[in-house]
């Protein structure tokens, strides 16, 4: 019985170290953004390092497995959205960190709830500027030019009011959180 109660208080430990460094890394990340519309590599590249350092402390070769996928994939799925200009690098570096600390399922999951909260901010963007038309009318013709040049022409974010994505990326986690993702 004893042992039991020692599991669980070490493994409600490890959720608290990985709590603490996704709240440390989204907070300033968040805060970089807003600011800069940039998030710096230094502070995501730490917290890959802390990521990978902690899961081989606690979980060994399983940990740092975890951690190396949980870096690479949202690299692998999330690398079409960059070259779209869509989605920034600094973004995917977020959700690279996500998964250093957290695994690789847990950011898989808070990509796609990121993206649902992204829509749902952006839904909320259109609605409060009134330009929801206007915005379906560019995204259609640049849509249709990628097609037609069979190229890439860059986004002209600059026409529509844009929001930091690390916003949407904190709503994500928490959803995850929330859900009990592990």
């Amino acid at each position: 019985m004893n042992i039991l109660k020692i599991n669980l208080y070490i493994g409600g430990v490890i959720i608290l170290i990985k709590y603490i460094e996704l709240l440390i890394l989204l907070s300033v990340s968040v805060v970089q953004d807003i600011k800069t519309y940039k998030v710096k590599n230094t502070l995501t590249i730490c917290f890959m390092c802390i990521g990978i350092i902690t899961n081989l402390y606690l979980c060994k070769i399983e940990g740092l497995t975890d951690s190396l996928l949980g870096i690479f994939c949202p690299i692998i799925i999330l690398w079409i959205l960059f070259r779209l200009r869509i989605l920034g690098a600094g973004d995917i570096k977020i959700f690279s960190a996500i998964g250093a600390i957290n695994g690789v399922r847990f950011v898989l999951y808070a990509i796609l709830f990121s993206f649902l909260v992204g829509g749902v901010i952006g839904i909320v963007y259109m609605i409060t500027n009134k330009d929801i038309l206007k915005r379906m009318r560019y995204f259609y013709s640049y849509i249709k030019a990628i097609i037609l040049t069979q190229s890439v022409p860059k986004y002209n974010k600059s026409e529509f009011t844009k929001f930091p994505f690390s916003s949407a990326i904190i709503g994500g986690v928490m959803v995850g959180i929330i859900m009990d993702i592990k």
